[in-house]
């Protein structure tokens, strides 16, 4: 039997997890769309996954506080990872006006060239059968950094830094610099 350089097969049944992070549901029609477009993916491929014996785990993150958004690396709201990747990890944001007369930067989704307010439910589906049958991006294409939340944007907690206590490492220009 000859080897080739191609991926090992994923061993089956597996799960595969999705995140969905968000902010305010509530208040924010973004987060509430995303949340609709993932829920209507799921739906979809799930039965797809049981024909391997494979299932999807989804679980709902509300980020409430800025210490919960830096110990889930947070960067913008809303959030969806598959198997702990960002499904578009290059990030774009707009105001959406869930923030009030705060200027809130939500996250601009884009899918198959298109820019979308809405998460398109064919960008999660496409992410979910990726995981769950080996086609992942290469590390390259990942954002595998970890990013500075912005959370004095969606908190107003005061001096964070004072209450909390520094990091033991702030990341500064050059450090984003050599990595990316």
């Amino acid at each position: 039997m000859t080897t080739s350089s191609r991926e090992t097969e994923p061993t089956y049944p597996r799960d595969v997890t999705v995140e969905f992070l968000y902010l305010d549901r509530d208040a924010c029609e973004r987060c509430r769309k995303t949340e609709a477009a993932v829920e209507a993916a799921l739906s979809t491929v799930r039965p797809a996954l049981a024909l391997t014996n494979s299932r999807v785990v989804l679980d709902h993150r509300h980020v409430d506080s800025a210490a919960t958004a830096r110990a889930v690396d947070l960067a913008v709201s809303p959030t969806v990872r598959v198997d702990g990747r960002d499904v578009q990890p290059d990030i774009e944001t707009a105001d959406c006006g869930c923030g009030g007369a705060t200027t809130i930067p939500c996250r601009v989704w884009r899918y198959r060239g298109r820019t979308h307010d809405a998460a398109p439910p064919g960008l999660f589906a496409d992410a979910v059968l990726r995981a769950a049958y080996g086609r992942v991006p290469s590390e390259s294409t990942v954002n595998a950094d970890r990013r500075e939340v912005p959370a004095d944007a969606y908190f107003a907690d005061g001096d964070l830094d004072a209450r909390e206590g520094k990091p033991d490492h702030e990341p500064d220009r050059a450090d984003h610099d050599r990595c990316c």
